[in-house]
């Protein structure tokens, strides 16, 4: 069927205009409509394809909601930020203090200070043989401290004392 009707498809054309509206196929009824606009701006023509129905109608409906897929997006969102957390934790810089903290627990004080040698560059030396083999025991420091603070946490604990002498070298004694 197909022809020139009295059909308003100005009317019509407006609701495809605004954006919450257009048309939609019924599958129920089996029809399909199609606008065909010709040269003349006044005219136009509409095709009506239909297999059971001789009088199909328009459904003017709501427009189809574009779909996002918002699992996709939080996971990949969540995998950027593990990234970049694990980018940060693995190429941090551990603190001198760090690594010799992580020791203090049942190690010699000769194998600590040798540590604390390397990590603060001064000279460390035991008063007394007996010393370097004491074993440390529950001693904790916090990050990033100075050497008379290491000193501190490492040798009050222990009754144990040290000095400087005019040389810059560190004694430690009872």
């Amino acid at each position: 069927m197909m022809g020139r009707e009295n059909f308003n498809v100005k009317i019509f054309l407006d609701l495809l205009e605004k954006k919450q509206l257009g048309f939609t196929i019924d599958e129920e009824d089996h029809y399909l409509i199609e606008l065909i606009a010709t040269n003349d701006e006044a005219e136009y023509w509409y095709k009506v394809y239909t297999r059971q129905f001789p009088e199909p109608r328009l459904n003017l409906g709501r427009k189809r909601a574009v779909t996002t897929n918002y699992p996709i997006i939080i996971f990949a969102l969540l995998l950027l930020g593990i990234s970049v957390y694990g980018y940060f934790y693995l190429n941090k810089k551990a603190a001198p203090v760090q690594r010799i903290e992580q020791r203090f627990s049942g190690t010699s004080f000769k194998d600590i200070m040798e540590e604390a040698e390397k990590d603060y560059g001064v000279h460390i030396v035991f008063d007394e043989v007996n010393i370097q083999e004491m074993r440390a025991s529950g001693v904790r420091a916090p990050d990033k401290i100075s050497l008379v603070q290491f000193l501190d946490y490492l040798t009050q604990p222990t009754g144990l004392r040290y000095y400087k002498d005019p040389s810059g070298t560190i004694h430690i004694s009872r």
